[in-house]
């Protein structure tokens, strides 16, 4: 009998909508899954308002995790819609395997690093060199290989030429958030994560920027094409989502 019911529902849709001025796929509630980067969380999370707004029969899920476990999500099939990573490496790797959408790739954002303290310490580091300094015990990075920030931390100290010896200082998080949480509680000295991450807490402080030797790009793509992922992916590039992410620290592409 629901069987019945919904089909129903759906031939009065396929009729109605035309006459209506509407997208006979999108006047059914649809739902979407992203696959995004954990910075990228604060600004979505703003931007979803704003998306349901203009798309009220679009349901958008989201998993916020870091690029390289996204990645392996859509590789294992994963029911992922849309992705937006940290890094162009991860969208090669996918674009690589014929994974997404041929010419849905938009590059969106861009980034920079910050070296970060506790806001009460009382460290005088002032740059990525002074993190050899014996007050610094333990600075917190991104896994190497599974995250963005980790792979942009360990451009600049190579850059610098400290990584190597801060590799026994080194304790790698699974994302941005633990990074942040590590500094603001004290259970690191030091920390390095993306400037857009930092601003969102008053209980550390920015000691230096830098800018790795890979330029920071936010690569977004439809993995799967449908009206309502590509709807999301056009949103991203509005002025209201272009004025989120600037809000958020982040730079537009």
């Amino acid at each position: 009998m629901k069987r019945r019911a919904a089909l129903l529902l759906a031939g009065i849709l396929a009729v109605v909508a035309p006459i209506l001025g509407l997208d006979p796929v999108l006047a059914q509630s649809q739902s979407i899954l992203v696959g995004a980067a954990v910075s990228l969380q604060p600004a979505l999370t703003e931007i979803d308002a704003l998306f349901r707004a203009a798309h009220p029969d679009i349901k958008v899920e989201y998993n916020f995790a870091n690029s390289g476990s996204i990645q392996q999500q859509v590789e294992q099939g994963a029911p992922v819609d849309v992705v937006f990573f940290a890094a162009a490496s991860f969208m090669n790797s996918l674009e690589d395997g014929n994974l997404l959408v041929k010419g849905s790739r938009q590059d969106i954002l861009t980034n920079c690093m910050a070296l970060i303290v506790p806001a009460d310490s009382d460290s005088t580091l002032e740059d990525f060199a002074g993190l050899t300094a014996v007050e610094i015990q333990i600075l917190s990075i991104g896994d190497l290989q599974a995250m963005p920030a980790g792979r942009y931390a360990e451009e600049i100290l190579t850059e610098v030429g400290v990584f190597e010896e801060l590799r026994p200082k080194m304790v790698f998080a699974s994302t941005v958030r633990e990074i942040l949480t590590a500094v603001e509680q004290g259970n690191a000295d030091a920390g390095i994560l993306f400037t857009s991450d930092a601003q969102l807490s008053d209980q550390v402080r920015v000691v230096a920027t830098a800018d790795p030797v890979t330029p920071i790009v936010y690569p977004a793509a439809l993995v799967r094409d449908t009206p309502a992922a590509r709807a999301y992916l056009e949103f991203l590039t509005t002025e209201e989502a272009e004025a989120v992410f600037l809000e958020y620290g982040f730079i537009r592409l």
